[in-house]
């Protein structure tokens, strides 16, 4: 009787949203046990222990290495570290190394300068920012589409986009239907899918070219001359329209009087307002009237020009110094909640070259700095009172993102907003799955996504030590493209393309073969695999369990050779 084949341990160390969904990604994959490390008290999810059927968990107040040991860390295959602070899983993940020196780690992190880093400084770990992963999809449905930027795959750029905006001869691959209320993923039925994998695209927004660092201090210098020339309020364009008129008239009467050329009217004109007629006691009486009128006008006038000025440039730099908004704007997109995702998708918007106003209660909140060193439009007030949705133009905006961490006070941004501006898209930030789905079945205004569950397929992905080369969000969901090596010995070596076909699961878009860079795209259904291939697969995670498992390498393929 041949023995079961050896199972695969990982360990998820975490109490939020995010641990929960990615130990739900890993638990339904085949020959994987998982244990989980979490603190006593939850207060960042409705989901608890109870939660996690078939899972070992373990309770603990802070990782310690009696922790880690319990855990049995030195035999897990990976491990991830899913808390929002930065520090606190660097400090854990220096302490497994020191466990298991082995064991991958997956660590979760946001500041970019450290996720640079840490790969140099700890082996065999992976960064991963569960915002970065999920900003594209909160992204894409405040556009109102999806972004034209390419993914490269095996060394070519491939784009994903609607079917009408492609060729039928381009497309690699039909990746949903998202007209119904639930979308349907690699439909059987290639032609039905409206979302799909293509060569190339027919849109003038082909690339969304990322932003350099000259581009945005090109754009912070523009909003900021716009913001100035904006903040000339209304007094003192009615000082200047009146010292204009005064001048005018004064030059018409001049020219004939003085019998002067046009240019000497005006420039007498001009003296006269500002610095007062000098008596002329041989004038004639209409030129000593003038005279007086000009002298009045000059002392009224120039007091008013003064406070004008002062209050314009006081009102300037308080303006400029808030980041608050100069003044009407339309067809812009507001962001609710600059935390983590809020500071991700406001920074993708302006590098993408959309209008964007950004809304947070917390002067101190992650993204404000962000948005002043941009120059981006900043509110600093409770988006929950329809002032602070005034002040920031919602009433004329195209989109509402709204991504504060509590689900009620999202709802009801959205719903005030939509009093302000009924024909807005909203798209909100939900964290839990029903109401969610509830939420969007019933508003048709309102689309909701999570982040952890946009970002835990990833996660995931890194703890099984295979390349996935890009996440594809669909609704509340995601695809992943993934690089698989076709095992030696493996199940599916010698199998056919259209074998491993499985609508609804699994798809092949193209073959890298053993002769150099060759790649097959769309390859034919009865074209065999070979261990010498890789094969680039669009699946969801079921799919991409099967084909880990199935294209694995035979145990002791080499010995059963030999014999």
């Amino acid at each position: 009787m041949a023995d079961a084949g050896p199972r695969t341990r990982y360990v998820v160390c975490g109490s939020n949203t995010l641990t929960f969904r990615l130990v739900n990604e890993l638990r339904v994959l085949p020959d994987v046990d998982v244990t989980v490390v979490m603190r006593p008290t939850n207060s960042n999810t409705d989901a608890d222990a109870d939660s996690l059927p078939d899972v070992e968990v373990l309770i603990a107040d802070h990782l310690t290495s009696a922790v880690f040991a319990e855990a049995r860390i030195g035999d897990s295959d990976a491990i991830a570290f899913t808390d929002q602070d930065d520090i606190a899983n660097l400090d854990a993940a220096l302490m497994a190394r020191e466990v298991a020196p082995d064991t991958r780690i997956v660590l979760r992190m946001f500041d970019e300068i450290l996720a640079d880093s840490v790969p140099d400084l700890i082996s065999d770990c992976v960064v991963m920012s569960a915002t970065a992963v999920a900003a594209p999809a909160f992204v894409a449905a405040a556009i109102g589409g999806w972004a034209r930027t390419p993914l490269r795959l095996f060394d070519r750029s491939v784009y994903v986009t609607e079917r009408a905006y492609t060729r039928g001869e381009d497309v690699l691959c039909g990746l949903a239907v998202t007209t119904g209320t639930e979308p349907l993923h690699l439909p059987s039925a290639q032609a039905n899918a409206d979302l799909v994998l293509t060569r190339s695209i027919e849109s003038p927004e082909t690339e969304a070219p990322v932003a350099t660092a000259a581009d945005i201090h090109r754009r912070a210098r523009r909003r900021a001359v716009i913001a100035l020339m904006s903040l000339i309020g209304r007094r003192l364009r009615l000082v200047v329209g009146a010292l204009l008129v005064i001048v005018a008239i004064g030059a018409v009467i001049l020219i004939p009087v003085e019998h002067v050329s046009v240019w000497h009217g005006i420039y007498l004109s001009i003296l006269s307002t500002f610095a007062g007629a000098q008596p002329d006691l041989s004038a004639g009486l209409g030129l000593q009237v003038l005279h007086i009128a000009f002298t009045v006008l000059s002392v009224a006038l120039i007091p008013l020009v003064t406070a004008a000025v002062v209050e314009t440039v006081v009102t300037a730099r308080l303006a400029l110094a808030s980041s608050g908004l100069p003044g009407p704007v339309d067809s812009h997109i507001v962001v609710v909640g600059l935390g983590d995702v809020g500071t991700r998708v406001l920074t993708a918007l302006d590098d993408a070259g959309v209008a964007v106003v950004g809304i947070d209660r917390d002067p101190h909140a992650r993204g404000i700095e962000v948005a002043r060193e941009r120059r981006i439009p900043l509110i600093i007030g409770d988006a929950g009172r329809q002032e602070t949705l005034r002040s920031a133009y919602v009433q004329s905006a195209r989109s509402l993102v709204v991504l504060t961490s509590s689900d009620l006070a999202n709802v009801q941004t959205a719903l005030l907003a939509r009093k302000l501006n009924p024909g807005m898209r909203s798209v909100l930030r939900i964290f839990n799955t029903d109401f969610a789905d509830r939420i969007q079945r019933s508003f048709a205004f309102i689309t909701s996504r999570s982040v952890s569950a946009l970002a835990a397929p990833s996660f995931a992905a890194a703890m099984l030590d295979q390349e996935v080369v890009a996440t594809i969000p669909v609704q509340r969901r995601e695809l992943l493209l993934a690089e698989l090596p076709v095992g030696a010995g493996s199940d599916i070596e010698g199998k056919t393309v259209g074998a491993l076909q499985r609508a609804g699961a699994a798809r092949i878009v193209a073959i890298r073969t053993g002769r150099g860079a060759q790649v097959l795209w769309v390859p034919p259904d009865g074209r065999k695999l070979t261990r010498t291939d890789r094969i680039l697969t669009v699946s969801n995670r079921e799919g991409l369990g099967d084909l880990l498992r199935r294209a694995a390498p035979a145990l002791d393929h080499d010995a059963a050779s030999q014999s």
